[in-house]
Formats: C-alpha cells, structure tokens, sequence
C-alpha cells in the first residue's frame, strides 16, 4: 500500500480525464517506444531517484506509476510518495493489462 493504491485500466482513464492525472512509466525507453499510453513520461526505474525533479511540477496532480506487469510500480511508488508526492497510483498489472483491454497506446 505504501506505494500507492492500485487502479484499474479504466480507472486510470478516468483519472486522466477527470482529474489530470500523470502518468509515469517506469520501463525502460526500449519497451516505452515499442507502445505506451499517451502523454505518459518516461523515466526508467533505474533513473527515478535521479530524474524525480522532472515530476516536481506536477506534484499537487495526482500520479500513476506504471510498468510492465505492475511489479516495479510500487518501488517506484514509494520513492514519489517519500519526495513529497501525495496522490500516488500504481497501475494494476502494467502495460500488459492496459493492452489486454484493448485500450490505445501509441508509438513514436
């Protein structure tokens, strides 16, 4: 739980929609440009701890960590939450469950 509560697919359309919620994807770029969700950043989870200055600006929005299956984003979670990020999400089951459902994503 401390890495956020997990949110369905349709759950997180909804947050994008109705709340402006972001969306960080924490696979690496390979696996990030093969398919992600639109307007989604990109910051590896090895990176995160670095790069977390990146996502300051959309500290008071709330925020959902993705990955590939929904194992790493909690970890990712964490690290947000412990940098002063209250509203964090993880994406139940990842890209993987995203795609399952048939929902968009898109590539460069």
């Amino acid at each position: 739980q401390r890495g956020g509560r997990g949110v369905s697919a349709q759950q997180l359309v909804d947050m994008v929609n109705r709340e402006d919620a972001i969306v960080v994807d924490i696979r690496e770029k390979k696996e990030f440009d093969n398919g992600h969700i639109v307007d989604a950043i990109n910051i590896p989870f090895a990176a995160l701890e670095t790069r977390i200055d990146e996502l300051k600006k959309f500290r008071e929005r709330p925020v959902v960590v993705m990955c590939k299956m929904g194992q790493h984003a909690g970890s990712a979670g964490t690290m947000l939450r412990k940098n002063g990020f209250e509203n964090v999400s993880r994406l139940t089951g990842g890209i993987t469950e995203w795609r399952n459902q048939s929902l968009p994503v898109v590539k460069p």
